[in-house]
């Protein structure tokens, strides 16, 4: 309904030295009450809530002093049924 809100933040990010935003995978892994965000399939944030909403969306934000340099490409979106 147009409302977000912060669940966490980390400064864990296993991001290589040289050329460090390209080609990278990201990932969010959702189970039950449980969220998982994922850097090269490696969790950088877990995060537990009795409130977990039955649906709702993602987010990516980026952000560098100078504006060119907080580019983002997709290059695909994959949401799959993880099970019960």
């Amino acid at each position: 309904n147009g409302k977000t809100k912060t669940l966490g933040k980390s400064g864990r990010l296993p991001i290589p030295y040289r050329e460090p935003w390209l080609n990278n995978d990201y990932g969010v892994i959702v189970n039950g009450n449980e969220i998982r965000c994922l850097i090269n399939n490696q969790w950088v944030l877990k995060y537990n809530t009795e409130e977990m909403p039955k649906s709702g969306g993602i987010g990516l934000k980026t952000w560098d002093a100078t504006p060119a340099y907080s580019e983002v490409s997709v290059k695909g979106l994959t949401a799959e049924s993880i099970g019960d």
